[in-house]
């Protein structure tokens, strides 16, 4: 397997960075704080993910070292060969585990991949992250060996990684967990504690009393107690009654005294007032109706008088302009009279005079005394046509108006009538206070109402207390020829008092003492039940650590067997590459069933924690190599190197580049350092 190329969109520092990678070393030379460690950890983390991101300490926490500095894209992506196929992962690692997204595309086809999931890095190698960073990932910080963990035990014996070999540590360590928390001879132990518990028992129950014996004596006690309290107390409850039928007859004796006698005086001096009667409501607003009525009427009559005073004016004025017309037809007909009569008698004298006159006058005048008579008749007829009235006067509408005022008059006093004859029932005379009156009225009903409403409530309400009194008085009176030892002066309250304080006060302590006796002796029951269910418990658990000791002991022995098989081959591999950076053979190193190296330095075998930082660095180096020659036999994984050699001289670094020539043969290698000496 080989890396081909990433690209760096942000990560922690990086950002729009891009890197080839060739087989063999890929030589990363930059100074510190360049961002080495984090071009480690983005390889890393685009075949694992982000670890830790709900972890609360920023060292452990990966999303919270690696958020870019930017605030941009979360992520890149980073394409890879294997089994002769070309992948590209993309991956954007987002502010939250639920913005992230992962995305496997054939480089081929630019298509997405259903190849690998998420868990690419697992399914990949084999191995879960934490097998990872102690094979392929070589931190400068972790170099050392610390041992291997079921899923690297499982790859090196090509076990798949779902099996029992896989799961051994998991297991073992709840067995040994078990075992611990179980054990009979350690103080913590569960076995431990429920043997000292047991015998702590047994010796509480040895030297208690008989607790049973003192229950019985304290419920005598109580009984003769209780019997005394009962006799009290039937004393106290017939002077509580009879206090009680005494105190509530007295009660109500003194409620009916203080009951409040009001309005009685208003209400007679009202009922003096309405001594003829109480007129209805509806009675006394009708006759508000018609007082109205009269003011309204009055009111018209005012506007009428105004209009007759108006009509009037202009009648007047008018027979006054007929009257001047007739006096002036009067004179021009008098005149025009006086000349007809003028002409009349002219005729008669022409006439006349032909008695006097001869020839042809005496024709002509005669003639003319004719024409003058004739004109003097008509113009006298005619005058006296002239002397006619000259126009009538139209006084209708006057006299209508004087009519309606007359109706308006007339129902006035029939109103005023009626109102006076109401008002006179109660004494009082009609005039111009009539609706001051009548709403005085309206409004002593209603008082008169209330009151006398009033006044029966409370006849009823004295009535109904009277009759509760006498009831109480007759309880009471039988109470008392029911217990003439009441009516008595030997009856002394104070001592069935007292007695019955002193008996209730030693009941209550009888009773506190039977609650501690009856507690105590459900404790030494309790305890004898638990003794008996410890001794059980303890003979079950013992025999179940019995057999989980067992299991771990054989499940030990199991795993030891299975995995010596393979170390020969790891040792083979890890004594070439001691042998490429040391310069030495490995024949004082051994390794045991459990992958544990040890080294023999003046006849005894020690770890190699023991060594130098350089020594146990370059260990720890050929322990991871020879372990990933045996778990990857066919296609072999990168690996990822930050500045593995900070800790070696200049002789053990030369070793150290030989042993990258050597492995360089078979794997591709990051190898990340800071210091051009070291490549």
């Amino acid at each position: 397997m080989n890396l081909i190329k990433c690209h760096i969109e942000n990560f922690g520092r990086l950002s729009n960075v891009d890197f080839d990678f060739n087989k063999g070393v890929n030589s990363i030379l930059e100074e510190n704080g360049w961002g080495k460690t984090t071009l480690a950890a983005f390889i890393r983390c685009m075949f694992y993910g982000l670890a830790g991101s709900r972890k609360k300490e920023y060292i452990e926490n990966e999303r919270a070292q690696y958020q870019p500095w930017n605030d941009g894209f979360f992520g890149g992506e980073i394409t890879f060969e294997v089994d002769g196929k070309t992948y590209i992962i993309r991956r954007n690692f987002g502010k939250k585990d639920k913005d992230a997204t992962f995305q496997l595309v054939n480089a081929s086809t630019g298509l997405d991949s259903s190849d690998y999931s998420e868990n690419i890095g697992e399914e990949l190698f084999g191995v879960d992250r934490a097998s990872f960073m102690r094979t392929s990932f070589v931190d400068h910080t972790s170099l050392r060996y610390e041992g291997i963990s079921s899923a690297i035990s499982a790859k090196v014996s090509s076990v798949s990684q779902r099996g029992d070999l896989e799961n051994y540590d998991r297991s073992a360590d709840k067995l040994t967990a078990y075992l611990n928390e179980n054990s009979p001879t350690r103080k913590s132990g569960k076995l431990a504690k429920i043997n000292e518990s047991i015998k702590q028992l047994e010796y509480d129950l040895s030297v208690e009393e008989d607790t049973s014996k003192r229950i019985q004596e304290l419920r005598d006690k109580r009984e003769v107690e209780e019997k005394k309290l009962k006799s009290f107390e039937a004393a106290s409850r017939s002077i509580g009654e009879y206090n009680t039928l005494k105190s509530n007859a007295e009660g109500m004796k003194r409620s009916i005294d203080s009951m409040p006698v009001s309005g009685n005086d208003r209400l007679e001096e009202l009922s003096k007032l309405f001594a003829n009667g109480v007129p209805a409501e509806s009675e006394v607003q009708e006759h508000i109706g018609l007082n109205n009525e009269v003011q309204n009427l009055v009111q018209k009559n005012s506007s009428l008088d105004k209009l007759i005073i108006d009509e009037t004016r202009i009648v007047e004025a008018e027979k006054t302009r007929i009257q001047e017309s007739q006096i002036e037809n009067d004179r021009k007909a008098k005149n025009k009279k006086l000349a007809g009569i003028g002409m009349l008698a002219a005729g008669i004298v022409l006439a006349l005079a032909v008695l006097l006159l001869s020839g042809a006058f005496k024709i002509l005048i005669p003639v003319l005394g004719a024409v003058l008579i004739i004109a003097g008749i008509l113009v006298c007829v005619t005058a006296g046509k002239s002397s006619a009235p000259v126009g009538n006067i139209d006084e209708s509408r006057l006299n209508n108006i004087k009519n309606e005022r007359q109706a308006n008059e007339a129902e006035i006093a029939k109103n005023q009538q009626r109102v006076a004859a109401f008002l006179s029932r109660f004494g009082i005379e009609y005039g111009n206070d009539a609706e001051a009156n009548l709403y005085s009225i309206k409004s002593k009903v209603e008082e008169y109402e209330g009151l006398k409403k009033g006044k029966a409530d409370y006849d009823s309400k004295i009535a109904e207390m009277k009759a509760t009194y006498n009831e109480a008085l007759v309880k009471l009176n039988e109470y008392v020829e029911a217990h003439p030892e009441l009516a008595g002066e030997d009856v002394n309250h104070n001592e069935i008092t007292t007695g019955i304080s002193e008996a209730q006060a030693n009941i209550a302590a009888y009773d506190r003492q039977l609650d501690e006796a009856m507690e105590k002796l459900d404790e030494q029951e309790e305890k004898k039940e638990t003794l008996a269910a410890m001794k059980e418990e303890m003979a079950e658990l013992k025999a179940h650590y019995e057999v989980v000791k067992k299991t771990s002991d054989y499940l030990r022995e199991a795993k030891e067997r299975f995995v010596a098989r393979f170390m020969s081959p790891i040792m083979t591999s890890f004594e070439k590459y001691h042998k490429i950076m040391v310069g030495t053979d490995a024949k004082d190193f051994i390794i045991d069933a459990n992958m544990d190296i040890s080294k023999k330095e003046e006849g005894e075998y020690h770890d190699i924690e023991a060594q130098s930082d350089g020594l146990a660095d370059m260990l720890g180096l050929c322990i991871r190599v020879a372990l990933l020659d045996t778990m990857y036999t066919k296609e072999k994984p990168f690996i990822v190197m930050d500045d593995p050699f900070s800790n070696m001289d200049e002789a053990k670094i030369n070793g150290g580049k030989k042993f990258l020539d050597e492995i360089s043969k078979e794997y591709q290698v990051i190898y990340l350092t800071c210091h051009k000496s070291r490549m």
